[in-house]
């Protein structure tokens, strides 16, 4: 907040106050915060931005699937309880439709039930079953960080 990007608004010290960072980890339930932490972030956020996830369009689907798929539903998960949550806002990345000629603003339905193919990805045996598993799922993706952000 203190760089040149935000200088068109002055922000008193106050406002800065207002932003505490915590420590955690996506791939985690509950982002794998302290208990100290989550309680604090559950009595006392209203507003949450989420906009961690790996960029990595390389990665192999188990560690793109760990950290951005289960991490943002970690995310939802643990937002849903907070006491006085008003915003929940998801950041993502401009690279999810890449195989769309022409993008129409609209919400379109996966070929199954996200909760499914979360439940198949989680439940596979290894890294390579996992793989085989999330190929149907591309539809024309070029990578496991695009499919991914599509979930």
């Amino acid at each position: 907040m203190r760089s040149k990007i935000f200088s068109f608004h002055q922000y008193s010290v106050n406002q800065f106050n207002k932003f505490v960072a915590v420590n955690g980890d996506c791939s985690q339930p509950d982002m794998g915060l302290s208990e100290e932490d989550k309680l604090s972030l559950m009595n006392e956020v209203n507003l949450v931005f989420h906009c961690a996830a790996s960029v990595k369009f390389d990665a192999p689907v188990p560690y793109n699937f760990k950290q951005n798929t289960l991490g943002s539903k970690y995310m939802v998960d643990l937002v849903k309880k907070f006491k006085q949550i008003d915003h929940y806002i998801y950041v993502s990345t401009a690279f999810v439709n890449c195989q769309v000629k022409i993008f129409q603003d609209e919400i379109t339905d996966f070929q199954d039930d996200i909760d499914v193919i979360i439940d198949k990805l989680h439940n596979s045996k290894s890294d390579e079953e996992m793989e085989e598993i999330a190929k149907p799922y591309f539809n024309g993706r070029p990578n496991s960080y695009i499919n991914q952000g599509t979930c």
